[in-house]
């Protein structure tokens, strides 16, 4: 047993690095290419809601930020889930790879990339004159409630991607949707309406935007709900990714 977690865990850690490398250009115009994307979406819903809405509220740019970088985290993992056991076709069949990695391999490669984007907020905390703050300690926190936030639907995007080819366009348009129906674009209180506000709320990626942004922006320690609430869909979604990964993963060589 630990001669195969062993294995496995290596097996994993290549997985990562090949799947960095793979869709990431490491060069430094590719880093800066990859870092202003979110910046580009940043800048866009910013001109959108703050300028020509005026729904925008104070450092709306790293108020955004603390929604589209979390959200990028969880969008790349699906869509690129959907396309995950195609694109190892080739090997999927063998006993080397441990199938059940894959998923893993996505998560923590994104992840990685999640955790270095982060250093786009810091000029913009510079420059609104938000200092450090013992608040900051509960970051890693977030951070594992979003991972796990993002793990079900990880294993249930690459069996969608591998039945339904057909429909991964529909889907990706689905998720993309689920960014407007949250608090990503503007805080709850400032939603207008009785009944809106709960359904953007109850979006569970909403919760993990208010945790960052009071960390980030207000300095104070997460409200126990906006994690507790991600947190406990988070495990529903990952049992139920677990169990369909495993029910179909013996047959993915013959579907590929």
């Amino acid at each position: 047993m630990p001669a195969a977690l062993a294995r496995r865990r290596e097996v994993t850690a290549a997985l990562v690095r090949a799947e960095i490398r793979d869709t990431r250009d490491l060069t430094p115009f590719g880093i800066l290419k990859w870092l202003l994307e979110p910046l580009m979406y940043m800048l866009t819903y910013f001109v959108l809601v703050d300028l020509v809405f005026r729904r925008g509220q104070r450092a709306y740019p790293l108020f955004l930020l603390c929604a589209l970088l979390p959200w990028s985290y969880l969008q790349q993992v699906t869509t690129r889930g959907m396309l995950l056991i195609p694109s190892y076709g080739n090997v999927i069949s063998t006993r080397v790879l441990p199938r059940r990695t894959l998923p893993l391999a996505l998560l923590a490669s994104e992840g990685i990339n999640f955790v270095i984007a982060l250093v786009l907020l810091v000029p913009f905390m510079a420059y609104y004159r938000i200092g450090l703050s013992p608040a900051l300690f509960w970051a890693p926190v977030v951070i594992a409630v979003l991972a796990v936030l993002v793990s079900g639907p990880a294993y249930i995007a690459t069996i969608f991607g591998l039945y339904f080819p057909d429909y991964r366009g529909a889907a990706q348009n689905v998720i993309r949707l689920g960014f407007l129906a949250s608090t990503g674009l503007v805080a709850a209180r400032r939603i207008p309406g009785h009944n809106l506000p709960r359904v953007m709320q109850a979006n569970p990626v909403s919760g993990i935007f208010d945790s960052f942004r009071d960390v980030v922006i207000a300095g104070r320690a997460p409200r126990f709900w906006h994690l507790a609430y991600p947190l406990a869909v988070g495990f529903v979604l990952l049992a139920g990714g677990l169990a369909l990964y495993s029910w179909r993963e013996f047959e993915f060589a013959k579907e590929v």
